[in-house]
């Protein structure tokens, strides 16, 4: 199958895109394509809290989100399931499913029963990420303007509020970039075709993701999807966890872009 990555930043409509896409082809020119989100392979919420406690340093790691919170090793067994779809007519292939509305917001992959079982032949994979197509190569002689990585988001957001130095360090960050390596080594080679979703401005990022967590909590109280806690994050919270991704962006999106 044709493999097309989509990235963009958080509520900018990849995952309603994509399901659309995935209607479209099959109405209007009969093709068959697989919806995969690089949100269903984060880490287990028990992994993530491994993660999180060995690095107690790295503010960047203490939650899903960011580059280095994914199942590597289940990422690359998806798609190398899916590349061999066509290969037998009686092949399968199990795709992951996350809920973010678990552990408060935190979120955990679902049990395997409530994965999605993929069977017959695939003609396109729709693979969904907001960071899909970033890379980052460490080179001492062009090092980035660290002041304008890390500063204060915009007065609109921010107001009186700390800039990104103080969620953040350097080290932090660069830790969280070397992990792109990884991504780029084992799943892109998986990737035929890039596609990424351009925003004129950061900032909208954060009533964006704001809305998509109300929709999530809403989608999920109203279903009843699970027993647990289903109050997710806070208006905070939400800032919180975007304020994370914003120096990635900006370390990222320009070569991206340019590209």
């Amino acid at each position: 199958p044709l493999f097309v990555a989509l990235s963009g930043p958080q509520g900018s409509g990849k995952t309603t895109l994509v399901k659309e896409l995935v209607k479209e082809l099959d109405q209007r020119v009969g093709l068959k394509a697989v919806a995969l989100s690089a949100d269903d392979l984060y880490l287990t919420h028990a992994e993530q809290v491994i993660l999180a406690n060995t690095h107690k340093s790295n503010t960047l790691l203490q939650y899903r989100g960011l580059p280095g919170t994914h199942g590597i090793s289940l990422g690359v067994q998806v798609l190398s399931h899916l590349a061999r779809q066509n290969e037998h007519i009686n092949n399968s292939v199990s795709i992951p499913c996350y809920d973010k509305s678990l552990y408060q917001g935190r979120g955990d992959r679902m049990d395997e029963l409530h994965w999605k079982t993929v069977t017959g032949p695939v003609d396109i994979v729709l693979f969904e990420g907001w960071f899909l197509g970033f890379r980052f190569n460490w080179n001492a002689s062009t090092q980035p303007n660290w002041n304008d990585i890390l500063s204060s988001r915009s007065e609109s957001q921010s107001g009186s509020q700390p800039g990104f130095t103080s969620i953040c360090t350097q080290d932090n960050l660069i830790q969280v970039l070397n992990s792109l390596v990884e991504y780029n080594q084992q799943w892109y080679p998986f990737i035929h075709a890039f596609i990424h979703i351009i925003t004129p401005q950061l900032d909208w990022i954060y009533d964006w993701r704001w809305e998509q967590e109300q929709t999530m909590k809403h989608t999920a109280n109203t279903c009843n999807l699970n027993t647990m806690d289903t109050v997710g994050l806070s208006r905070v919270q939400i800032n919180d966890f975007v304020d994370r991704f914003i120096p990635v962006y900006r370390m990222c999106l320009p070569r991206l872009i340019s590209n």
